[in-house]
């Protein structure tokens, strides 16, 4: 017997499909990298806002906009970039330091800002230096260096290197400072970009880039304090000027201030910066293709494997409603129905047209006939003589007619698998997709299989499950509201888990909220939206436009809320846009702060809902957030 490569291909797809963050790839992030259908509109000098949750790519794409990355990427000269990008990631444990220490914020504009100055025009210095590295440059005679550094209060440069070398002085100076600024001398500071705009014209004056704009790449910017925001916010107003330009990764939300330094100047969309929402722009250039596209890329770094690999789809099977109906145990329950039409009185042709109908259509009559006062015979036979209309109906309800099937029964109550279905799972995230594949493929080859064989449906399902229950294990630590992020989401992830498997005499694939604002204390509103604003910025939920000006005004309040996707398998409900409940802002506080099992029943019963629906078994690890549901 051949023994099969399991080690070899564990360690490969750990290396290949396992690494989520960019920054876990280092070198090799480049040889992975692949170019997103937005990519053109990062390429012009106009600023451009890079919005998406954690695992959308903003750091895999600003990194390869870098100019480490285009050198690798593309190949090219320099001259043949269309910008040359110099990558800063905001440092939360830097940036926090410039608060506090018993001076106003007004008093730490100047100091931030003299230390944006030092980290801009290190960032030129460090290209500068790698580009000259062949031929290295003096700069005793160039005047426009000599002002640069003078600007810094620094003494000339005889070098770009040496530039560098006198910069990360400063900055080490500089930071020795800010960590004992209460009790220590007053340093001397620079004017916000002056110093930056000048080595810029040095740069390119010395380099012989001719007009060659660079771009300045800041990664998470929701790092930033509010008035650390507008400082960045006054360079992206008047870097046209400065002939540069910036690229801001940030999560949604995370811009929080769009004020300038200037009380009568801010930024707006399209004058100031075009806004790229990375899940939307995937999603409407077909994510499913970019995602295929990186998954098969990696997969095609398998080496291990003798055999060739399959491509990602292929591993991926998914099932027909009617194949997952007939797994999820239809028969048993349509044999249940017969012998209730006996016991009904039913005539023989009703019980025999009932037996020729399609599974899912007999079904639909079971389903439909729930709660309801007249019997099933009656309730067939009007589907029977209704055809076109049971057609219709049939539409609407199949999906959530599935989520019945096995009511009250172990095992799994509904199949999430299929290439399709994880796309939409991840909702246009590459490192959700990811995690979802490597899920599916480890389990998989643990299971003695290769990876030129489907994985199976209950394989992939039970990973979607699992990356469901680590995302939500993970969200406590995600800030420092992930303790109540967490306890929403548990909520009405239990709440929508109910209504998908009694969807009787209601809507629907229920999957939606929106919050009532109506009478509540000011103080209710800010807690509750600084609430909703932390689960969208941390992926745990979802947020679109619930009227069509709520885009444009960034109002909390004017926006429709939906679970992440990904959190449908772990809770088993739909991952699908559909139908919406309205809940009141003072239950979202009290499910995320105080009595949250009390609040769920409570919603629950508004839409006459069983409460005591016992929990399913991926549930049991939160039986504690459920302790006083009976189960």
């Amino acid at each position: 017997m051949t023994t099969l490569p399991r080690e070899g291909l564990l360690l490969e797809l750990a290396a290949t499909m396992g690494g989520f963050r960019a920054e876990q790839f280092s070198g090799e992030l480049y040889d992975l990298f692949t170019t997103p259908t937005y990519w053109p509109a990062l390429l012009t000098s106009r600023p451009c806002l890079l919005v998406g949750g954690r695992g959308t790519g903003k750091t895999t794409v600003l990194r390869g906009l870098s100019y480490e990355g285009q050198a690798r990427l593309a190949g090219t000269s320099v001259e043949e970039w269309p910008l040359i990008g110099l990558y800063w990631r905001i440092d939360t444990t830097v940036v926090t330091a410039f608060r506090g220490a018993g001076l106003s914020e007004e008093a730490w504009v100047p100091i931030f800002s003299h230390y944006v100055n030092l980290t801009l025009t290190r960032l030129l210095c460090e290209f500068a230096s790698w580009q000259s590295e062949a031929r290295e440059v003096y700069l005793d005679a160039s005047v426009e260096m000599a002002r640069a550094c003078r600007s810094l209060h620094l003494p000339p440069a005889h070098s770009f290197s040496h530039a560098l070398e006198l910069l990360d002085d400063e900055l080490a100076s500089f930071e020795a400072y800010i960590n004992n600024v209460r009790g220590a001398n007053t340093v001397e500071l620079s004017m916000l970009g002056r110093p930056v705009e000048l080595l810029v014209t040095a740069l390119r004056a010395t380099l012989g880039i001719g007009d060659k704009q660079f771009a300045f790449l800041v990664d998470e910017y929701e790092n930033l304090e509010d008035y650390q925001q507008r400082v960045i916010n006054t360079l992206i107003k008047h870097s046209g000027e400065a002939r540069y330009t910036f690229k801001v990764g940030m999560r949604e939300t995370g811009h929080r201030e769009r004020r300038t330094l200037n009380v009568n100047e801010s930024l707006s969309e399209p004058a100031d910066y075009a806004y790229i929402d990375i899940s939307r722009r995937l999603k409407e250039s077909d994510f499913a293709d970019f995602a295929e596209q990186v998954c098969n890329d990696r997969l095609g770094r398998v080496r291990s494997q003798r055999r060739s690999v399959a491509d990602i789809k292929s591993l991926l099977p998914a099932l027909s409603e009617a194949d997952e109906a007939q797994r999820l145990g239809i028969s048993a329950r349509l044999v249940e129905a017969k012998r209730r039409l006996g016991r009904e009185g039913a005539p023989q042709e009703v019980v025999s047209a009932f037996s020729a109908l399609d599974p899912l259509a007999a079904y639909l009559t079971v389903f439909w006939n729930e709660g309801r006062t007249e019997t099933l015979a009656e309730t067939v036979a009007d589907a029977l003589a209704n055809p076109r209309e049971w057609s219709t109906r049939l539409t609407n309800y199949q999906h959530a007619m599935l989520f019945t099937i096995r009511r009250g029964m172990r095992g799994h109550r509904k199949y999430y698998a299929g290439w399709d279905t994880y796309v939409q799972l991840a909702d246009g995230n590459i490192r959700y997709l990811l995690q979802l594949v490597n899920e599916a493929l480890e389990r998989h080859v643990l299971e003695e299989r290769l990876l030129d064989e489907p994985v199976s449906v209950d394989v992939q399902t039970n990973a979607a499950q699992e990356v469901g229950r680590r995302i939500v294990q993970q969200l406590p630590g995600v800030g420092a509201r992930g303790a109540q992020v967490t306890k929403l989401i548990l909520g009405f992830g239990r709440i929508f888990q109910v209504m998908a498997v009694q969807p009787e005499g209601h809507t629907p694939e229920v999957t939606q909220l929106r919050v009532g604002w109506l009478g509540a204390d000011a103080r209710t509103v800010e807690e509750v939206e600084d609430l909703l604003a932390a689960c969208v910025m941390h992926l745990a939920m979802l947020r679109f436009p619930g009227d069509k000006m709520a885009a444009v005004s960034g109002e909390t309040r004017s926006f429709d809320y939906q679970l992440h996707p990904i959190f449908a398998p772990f809770f088993g409900f739909s991952y699908r846009r559909k139908r919406r409940i309205s809940v009141d802002v003072a239950d979202i506080l009290q499910l995320a702060t105080s009595d949250s099992s009390r609040t769920i029943r409570k919603i629950l019963q508004r839409s006459n809902r069983d409460s005591d629906l016992e929990l399913p078994e991926q549930l049991a690890l939160f039986r504690g957030y459920y302790h006083d549901s009976p189960e």
